[in-house]
């Protein structure tokens, strides 16, 4: 018969896709006080493998990892 065990703690991963670099801040104390606080964070790289974003959120867009 099977055992009920504690599962492993585990860490979120979380993308973010920007094109204003200064709303960061809003967005990582909202990701803070929903999932705890970050434990990880990335520096930002440019998004430019695709233009699909492009219309709805203009050009020289920068992605952000968070755990």
């Amino acid at each position: 018969m099977s055992q009920k065990v504690e599962p492993a703690p585990v860490l979120r991963v979380c993308s973010g896709l920007t094109g204003q670099p200064e709303l960061l801040p809003e967005v990582i104390a909202a990701l803070a006080r929903s999932f705890g606080e970050i434990a990880l964070r990335s520096d930002p790289f440019a998004f430019d493998a695709s233009d699909y974003y492009r219309p709805e959120m203009g050009a020289d867009l920068q992605r952000h990892w968070f755990c």
